[in-house]
């Protein structure tokens, strides 16, 4: 069964299970402490829910295609022809297990497609690492253009983008003059492999996946009439992307939210302790819908793929050249 194929947490200890969970409620607790409960009351119950979630699974959709189109090229490239329809079912199917961490899901995603297509797990994982190093390209992509609009007004992140940069450029004079390097071990011998050339296309490629979820994070603010300017946008945004990923609590809930809370609530309506309430409320009901539709998405392609599975064992897929 495909659910057998994806990472087990079973054998964590019950205490590591339980942190992330805990430590995101007692963050989202922290932040309702700080706010005006009635605020963020009647914020909620001001929502317009129907036209927020026809909102979220369009912005779901979007970008489980993007990341389809990015991903399935670094596959053909460097592990299998896989083909996109298969992997879109893929990609939704691991929604499941990213609902309790980001890179569960991509893990899920990694044992899968060695599984299916019969490739070396740890080629399956070089290409994961590309799809990891092409996002956080992207993200740091944006923090770029906000060092150009904030200029002096975020003295904080000149420095941050610019050493990112710095490394970044250092990675890729590694994989021009010494690829013998990454060549020891198995995972990275695929970076090698693609090269400072195939990585660039690898972002070209990634950037409109980053830019759907930019997007519709910053959408998101307007419908709760929290009017975040581009230069504030492109500043902290990314931020709360790259964190929010990070494998501290499920699905970023509570870090995503008092990040939000210390970036945003200057552009949200009302007094300090509104303004505040009203972003809370946004971040909270933005996670809650992307979760709810992940997890009624995901039994969906779930049984998608465990056909997908079933067929490529009476037809085994071709390997990768």
């Amino acid at each position: 069964m495909i659910e057998d194929s994806a990472p087990s947490v079973a054998k964590m200890p019950l205490w590591r299970r339980v942190l992330p969970a805990g430590l995101g409620a007692g963050l989202v607790l922290f932040v309702l402490s700080r706010v005006d409960l009635p605020t963020f009351y009647a914020t909620l119950r001001s929502t317009h829910y129907v036209v927020f979630v026809v909102f979220s699974l369009v912005f779901t959709l979007a970008l489980l295609g993007a990341d389809t189109w990015a991903t399935v090229w670094v596959y053909r490239r460097t592990v299998c022809p896989v083909k996109s329809r298969e992997f879109f079912l893929v990609r939704g199917a691991s929604y499941l297990p990213a609902v309790l961490n980001h890179h569960l899901g991509q893990g899920w995603v990694t044992y899968f497609m060695a599984k299916m297509y019969g490739a070396p797990l740890w080629r399956v994982a070089g290409a994961t690492l590309v799809v990891y190093a092409t996002t956080f390209a992207c993200v740091v992509g944006l923090g770029v253009v906000a060092v150009v609009l904030a200029g002096p007004t975020l003295p904080w992140l000149p420095p941050l983008v610019g050493a990112v940069v710095v490394a970044g450029l250092l990675y890729l004079a590694v994989l021009r003059f010494f690829p013998g390097v990454l060549r020891r071990r198995q995972a990275t011998a695929v970076l090698a492999e693609l090269g400072p050339l195939g990585h660039l296309e690898a972002v070209l490629r990634r950037f409109p996946h980053v830019l759907v979820q930019f997007l519709g994070t910053w959408a998101a603010f307007w419908f709760f009439d929290i009017r975040v300017p581009p230069t504030a946008a492109f500043a902290f945004i990314p931020v709360v992307m790259m964190l929010a990923t990070l494998p501290i609590t499920p699905a970023g809930v509570g870090t995503r939210d008092v990040l939000s809370v210390e970036f945003f609530a200057a552009f949200a309506p009302g007094a300090a302790g509104e303004r505040e309430a009203t972003v809370a409320a946004c971040t909270l009901t933005w996670i809650t819908s992307l979760v709810l539709l992940q997890a009624l998405l995901g039994p969906f392609f779930m049984r998608a793929t465990r056909r997908l599975l079933e067929r490529s064992a009476r037809s085994p897929q071709p390997r990768s050249p």
